[in-house]
């Protein structure tokens, strides 16, 4: 019983956050927002492309004031309110969105882990659970549901991260195996690589601006410029007793990024480059067990969204 009811708390957070077109990872289902308001989901060996079906020509969310970042309602392109109150029930959302299948995609051999949208583009990246080098290859899918191709020979255990640059020519991965690669996305090349970026297993990965940013389970999170064939580090944040399970850098000008983390707790990360340190500041509404993803908003605004193992999803005023 209580399985059922978390399972459902969990497809409902999920959908929640697909309303506020923030990408939402949990450990057995990850959603990805893709092109034209479609998504796909990963769940054991399949891939599932589903399109965003509604009666109504467009749906938007209305926000009471900036400071709760609470929805008030849903309304249509006529401004008629579809939905109100301060939070919308899973009724709600059963009766505005439907997300029916549209194909299956197939190709791996064992349970899909993670997935990676270059949406302009109309491919995605999917990577699944591996032992040996065969198994850890990434493939590379067409939103219509052909295979694009596979960038092979990068790892030698699970992928659980990939990440696109903003210009979505490059894709970077890392896994198990602690090591982190960038491929070129048109050639399918490894363009450059780098062994034990971590002590543990990295498990985020974000770019912006030529700077590649990681997580690991070691607790620490470095930021990498590629030059030549390898990865170098340009710096290091260390939170001792900590173990990183997400990273992802906010779309402004400089570099700040956020950080989840195991104990549910959520940082921000100010880095200057070239100076001697950085500014982290902890946001007090932590996450009552492990942080699974952290996100910015796509357009700059100080707002951010994370979610976690205790089915909730928080979005952040970051001052």
């Amino acid at each position: 019983m209580c399985e059922q009811r978390g399972r459902r708390c969990e497809q409902r957070v999920t959908l929640f956050a697909s309303v506020l077109r923030w990408n939402a990872g949990f450990r057995k289902a990850r959603y990805l927002l893709a092109k034209n308001a479609s998504f796909t989901c990963v769940s054991s060996r399949r891939l599932y492309m589903c399109g965003l079906v509604s009666s109504l020509p467009s749906v938007r969310t209305t926000w009471a004031n900036l400071a709760s970042l609470v929805p008030q309602g849903i309304e249509n392109e006529g401004g008629e309110l579809l939905c109100e109150g301060n939070f919308m029930t899973e009724r709600d959302l059963g009766t505005l969105t439907l997300f029916p299948e549209v194909c299956k995609l197939f190709g791996h051999d064992n349970d899909i882990l993670v997935i990676a949208a270059a949406r302009s583009h109309g491919q995605f990246a999917s990577a699944c659970r591996a032992r040996d080098v065969a198994e850890a290859c990434i493939r590379l899918w067409d939103f219509d549901g052909g295979v694009a191709g596979e960038f092979t020979g990068g790892h030698k255990s699970s992928v659980v991260c990939l990440e696109f640059t903003e210009d979505e020519r490059f894709l970077a991965s890392s896994g198990k195996d602690r090591r982190i690669c960038v491929w070129d996305r048109e050639k399918r090349e490894l363009v450059a690589a780098v062994d034990n970026a971590h002590k543990r297993i990295v498990w985020g990965l974000s770019w912006h601006d030529g700077v590649l940013l990681s997580g690991g389970r070691d607790g620490a999170v470095k930021l990498w410029r590629v030059e030549g064939d390898g990865l170098v580090c340009v710096h290091e944040v260390a939170f001792k007793g900590e173990s990183v399970t997400s990273v992802h850098f906010k779309p402004t000008p400089g570099f700040v990024f956020a950080a989840g983390f195991e104990s549910g707790r959520v940082k921000v990360v100010v880095w200057v480059e070239g100076g001697q340190g950085e500014e982290v500041t902890e946001l007090l509404d932590r996450h009552g067990a492990q942080v699974r993803s952290v996100k910015w908003r796509p357009d700059g605004e100080a707002v951010l969204a994370s979610c976690g193992d205790d089915h909730a999803v928080k979005v952040h005023l970051v001052e």
